[in-house]
């Protein structure tokens, strides 16, 4: 006898089998022009906002289409992008959702958030990553966010990742940085070691100051990568480092703690050596 949740189940994997399933003309259909009608996404036809739609206050309504705004681009007087890396409207389908459950992530492993190195020395940046099949990609100046985002046989994202540094004020700073404005962007073709680290190395150093250092994990086209879901944790790791002459911290990044904090700390420890004096009376 089945339990009623594993009938339920089973028609429910047995729905998605359905919907997910290959369509016969599939192959014919990369060819053809004309948009398949198993592709249509009805959603797309409701703005979002309606009497008995749950959307939360402030929301705006979506732009609509029923044929999957497969010729929008034609509407924003704009050259589409045709993979070149530049500003424009590109036509091509997302691709891939990632499974919540498959989301890649990054982590460095060095420098560390905080750390402190010398000026004018190489060093390797090294950086751990999940559930990304790294090594995979496409000509950046001819296919760039030119196909759809893929994953492999176990749902993982086929791509790449990539480190960017940048210069900032100091460690406490609060001023947004400017994107077209960086030290280094370095693309990690080369795929992941046995212990899943992904690096790069440094050649001439860096000079002193202060730094912050991100990942950028992206798809075969350099795309980023699809979350299936809108909450989900970082899928790049950031770490912010000081670089001095001699590779000791010497307070150019001072104001590591917030003064208010300071003062506190300093009135808490205040308080404890004051108990502790009376405990010894």
């Amino acid at each position: 006898m089945f339990s009623i949740a594993v009938v339920l189940n089973v028609l429910v994997v047995g729905a998605w089998a359905l919907e997910a399933r290959q369509s016969p003309n599939a192959t014919a259909d990369q060819t053809s022009l004309t948009l398949a009608a198993s592709q249509v996404q009805s959603a797309l036809a409701s703005t979002g906002i309606g009497p008995n739609i749950t959307s939360d206050p402030g929301t705006v309504a979506s732009l609509t289409s029923t044929n999957n705004f497969i010729n929008w681009c034609e509407t924003q007087n704009a050259p589409i992008t045709n993979g070149k890396q530049q500003a424009g409207c590109n036509p091509t389908i997302m691709g891939m959702m990632i499974a919540f459950n498959k989301l890649p992530s990054a982590k460095f492993q060095y420098p560390k958030n905080l750390d402190t190195l010398p000026a004018s020395q190489p060093f390797t940046i090294q950086v751990a990553i999940n559930n990304l099949q790294t090594g995979n990609f496409v000509n950046a100046q001819t296919n760039f966010f030119a196909a759809p985002s893929q994953v492999n046989s176990d749902g993982i994202q086929i791509g790449h990742s990539h480190i960017v540094i940048e210069s900032v004020e100091s460690l406490t700073s609060t001023s947004a940085t400017d994107p077209t404005k960086f030290i280094l962007f370095q693309a990690l073709n080369n795929p992941a070691n046995g212990n899943n680290i992904l690096s790069v190395n440094v050649t001439h150093g860096l000079s002193p100051g202060v730094y912050r250092a991100g990942t950028v994990n992206t798809a075969s086209n350099h795309q980023p990568i699809l979350a299936s879901v809108a909450q989900h944790g970082l899928i790049n790791d950031v770490i912010y480092f000081t670089v001095t002459q001699n590779g000791k911290p010497n307070g150019a990044g001072r104001s590591l703690v917030h003064p208010s904090v300071s003062s506190s700390l300093a009135l808490v420890t205040s308080i404890l050596a004051l108990s502790a004096a009376q405990l010894l009376l």
